[in-house]
């Protein structure tokens, strides 16, 4: 990796470029659901009495919008393509000049004692691989965003769909918390239990397979209207999407080195805050139309996905005819990944408790904001229904942001001890759901820009535990460690949802703020414990 990147340290800005365009392509394929669904509030629903020529001058509007947006989408990609093609052939070129430089430099003979037709072919061997390995990576990043936003999508469309249930179906806070609740917990154990088989099948394969059963699940609740098989359906999609995470951890403790894992680890993590901001806005214009949309339209968005990953996916650098990333050469021997020697890597490892604990307590506070965001927002400061999507939307892209400073830093200023930044996360996220709370005021800018504050500090955490126990339990076991923080993280869902459901229902929403607050607090405490833990565990192999 060292060698790799002294080579594309000149073109970094050229690389740069290439991950940029890349993100804005994908961002724009997921807007054009976005303009249909506000052609078909304004207009097809809600004409408003308008003449005739004004609803057709403003589709054709929409519609021309729409076309500028795909066109704009597929000149970046196009773009995108020419900048990662360039810096391939540039650094690859430049990597067998310098060879071949060398190798004339040589005098007869040490030129016939040294093989040249040998050397040459090596030279030759060496550039494909970085040409190879460049756009592998540049494709994993991009795919695995892409695969696990999808994965949100048909997760954290219940939420905006909520307000609806109580109303067409009769389901109280407890019920809709229940369900909640549930499926966090079926999700977290998924996550631990498709932990094990993460780490050693095909990552593509699983990650598709998951994606398409949880679009299935969507599908079938949107058809029921009876309170038990919601739940059970539920339940059943919180198993199914426990496939998505598993093999992108697998992908990126095998693709990069542990001394860059927290920066490309918190770049990955934007999916959450793009695949969930994302949903709620759609889901926010389609549950005026019916809620059962917020479910069908969704599912068609992921088998689209999935397809895209089964068509995109390497596995590890090794089944590509690739050399292992440089720094994970030492971790354990896959022979004896499930031997009790190894596995006591992660289950005998406090930090990794520990590191799971403040997890429960971070995703507490998360899953508070994305599960009842836009009913608290509509209950408690009164705001309209599709708003309240757009603050849950800004909470989660704010969060993007927090992640990718929280990896530059753990990396940079912190030496990957990561559990250290988020001691003083945690305790200024606090501060900003103890502002969110008392401030007596239903400005959607001020509320806005304290939710946007609390996602910007809950998600650098969130994103860093997974990269933390990743690195503690080297690549061979990062899905098996992952899946284990991943059991602490989803049963906070029995606080988040069944939990707080109840406590609202019984004493309001300031009881529920209050236990927010003492899960920033506590979280920070747990983090704190942390401050000593090694920064990844390959030494120790």
């Amino acid at each position: 990796m060292k060698t790799l990147w002294r080579y594309l340290r000149p073109l970094r800005k050229w690389v740069f470029l290439s991950l940029l365009l890349a993100a804005v392509g994908q961002v724009l394929d997921l807007v054009d659901p976005l303009i249909l669904g506000r052609i078909i509030d304004e207009y097809a629903l809600n004409p408003a009495g308008r003449p005739e020529s004004e609803l057709v001058r403003g589709v054709m509007g929409w519609l021309a919008l729409a076309v500028g947006v795909a066109l704009v989408a597929r000149l970046a990609k196009s773009l995108q393509d020419y900048v990662l093609t360039y810096v391939v052939q540039s650094s690859g070129m430049q990597l067998f000049n310098d060879g071949l430089r060398q190798t004339l430099r040589l005098t007869y003979q040490e030129y016939e004692d040294s093989s040249s037709g040998e050397t040459v072919s090596l030279l030759q061997k060496v550039r494909n691989d970085v040409e190879r390995f460049i756009n592998a990576t540049v494709n994993i990043l991009f795919s695995t965003i892409v695969g696990y936003s999808a994965f949100y999508f048909v997760r954290k469309n219940l939420s905006v769909a909520m307000p609806g249930l109580p109303t067409d179906l009769g389901i109280s806070k407890g019920d809709l918390g229940l369900f909640l609740s549930l499926h966090g917990v079926l999700y977290g154990v998924s996550k631990f239990a498709n932990g094990f088989l993460g780490d050693r099948t095909n990552a593509r394969v699983f990650m598709a397979a998951g994606l398409v059963l949880s679009a299935i699940a969507n599908v079938f609740f949107g058809l029921s209207s009876a309170v038990v098989t919601l739940g059970l359906i539920w339940m059943l999609n919180g198993w199914v999407q426990g496939m998505g995470f598993p093999p992108c951890a697998r992908l990126m403790a095998h693709w990069f080195s542990p001394k860059e894992l927290a920066t490309k680890f918190s770049i990955w993590n934007t999916s959450h805050s793009i695949g969930a901001s994302l949903v709620v806005v759609l889901c926010g214009y389609l549950a005026t139309i019916d809620w059962r949309l917020c479910f069908y339209v969704p599912a068609g968005i992921a088998v689209v996905c999935a397809v895209f990953l089964l068509g995109t996916l390497p596995d590890t650098p090794p089944s590509v005819g690739l050399p292992e990333v440089e720094g994970t050469e030492h971790a354990p021997d896959s022979a004896g990944l499930f031997s009790p020697v190894l596995l006591r890597q992660v289950f005998t490892n406090p930090y990794i408790w520990l590191m799971s604990m403040a997890s429960f307590c971070l995703y507490t506070i998360r899953s508070v904001v994305l599960d009842w965001g836009p009913t608290f927002l509509t209950e408690m400061k009164h705001m309209e229904l599709s708003d309240a999507g757009w603050l849950v939307g800004a909470f989660e892209i704010s969060g993007v942001v927090g992640m990718l400073l929280s990896g530059w830093l753990t990396d940079r200023v912190f030496g990957g001890r990561g559990a250290r930044l988020c001691v003083f996360s945690m305790a200024l996220a606090g501060v900003s759901v103890l502002l969110f709370w008392k401030l007596p005021t239903h400005s959607m800018l001020i509320n806005g820009a304290l939710l946007c504050l609390t996602g910007f500090f809950i998600y650098g955490p969130q994103a860093l535990v997974g990269i933390l126990v990743a690195n503690l339990a080297t690549k061979r076991l990062a899905a098996t460690a992952i899946g284990f923080s991943s059991l602490f993280s989803y049963a906070s869902t029995l606080v988040s949802g069944y939990g707080l459901g109840n406590l609202v229902d019984a004493r309001g929403w300031n009881a529920g703020f209050a236990g927010m607050l003492g899960f920033c607090a506590a979280s920070s405490l747990f983090f704190l414990l942390c401050w000593r833990a090694r920064p990844h565990g390959y030494d120790t192999c």
